[in-house]
């Protein structure tokens, strides 16, 4: 961690000696994201080359796709239900009431 701080603070002071180098003019910027792509590569995926792995996943992945949408039909048969005894309750409770002036 304070090697970390000290590679900052002695590029800071790298970038002030260019400054003072310079005339004090901030130095032309080179496209930094040119840099940064050529330096990242990507690693290749694996390949596996033992298929019982995959057919055991897949099937595994199917079973819990299968449960899920189980699951999501219950939830929105719940839901619907839900709503539907809502709206029951809300039509049978709504009174009206007229005022009448009995003096």
């Amino acid at each position: 961690m304070v090697m970390i701080q000290v590679d900052d603070v002695n590029r800071m002071f790298d970038e002030i000696n260019v400054l003072k180098q310079n005339g004090w003019k901030l130095p032309t910027q080179r496209n930094p994201m040119k840099s940064k792509q050529s330096k990242m590569t990507r690693k290749p995926m694996r390949v596996s080359n033992n298929d019982k792995s995959v057919a055991k996943n897949t099937t595994t992945g199917d079973k819990a796709k299968q449960a899920r949408e189980e699951a999501r039909k219950r939830l929105l048969a719940a839901k619907k239900a839900a709503a539907t005894q809502k709206l029951q309750n809300t039509e049978n409770d709504v009174q009206i009431f007229i005022h009448t002036d009995d003096k």
